[in-house]
């Protein structure tokens, strides 16, 4: 008897420790895609705004619309985003190789012929890990530096984070 009463106390102690642990390990998709990005917008941003340059090389697309969340806010199971149906996702080159647990969305000022020193874009993931309705958020804001160059607050501001 006394086996079986150690054995479910290690149970009662393990179990909430790794569901705790688990809920966790899904947030660091959302930073790392987050990440991904703003690395993305990075790089179509430069492609308009060569360091050293005042002025873009052309007038196509310097920073791309706002957009999503793609997939919609998925509610407690991983979904597939269609990146190529939103043209500021597909603009950027954005995509991701599987299933997510949240949705992101691109905040953005939209247009070209941004100078220095402006807020460009706010990058969003949206989640609900345990489908009860009430949201996590995770988010980075962008803008242009004093050389031009699109640079990233340090950090994610976070909102509940595991709900």
């Amino acid at each position: 008897m006394s086996v079986v009463t150690i054995v479910g106390i290690l149970a009662a102690l393990a179990i909430p420790s790794f569901v705790s642990y688990s809920r966790r390990a899904r947030t660091s998709e959302a930073t790392t895609m987050l990440g991904d990005l703003y690395h993305h917008a990075a790089s179509y941003y430069v492609a308009e705004y060569p360091p050293g340059r005042s002025s873009p090389q052309t007038f196509s697309g310097c920073v791309v619309d706002s957009a999503g969340p793609l997939p919609a806010v998925p509610r407690g199971v991983a979904a597939y985003p269609d990146w190529e149906s939103d043209p500021s996702f597909s603009g950027l080159g954005f995509a991701s190789g599987g299933a997510l647990r949240y949705g992101y969305e691109i905040v953005s000022v939209g247009g070209c012929r941004h100078g220095a020193g402006e807020a460009l874009y706010s990058f969003r993931a949206i989640g609900d890990l345990d489908g009860d309705g009430a949201t996590s958020l995770f988010e980075v804001a962008a803008g242009s530096n004093s050389d031009n160059v699109l640079m990233r607050t340090p950090g994610h501001y976070v909102e509940s984070a595991l709900e």
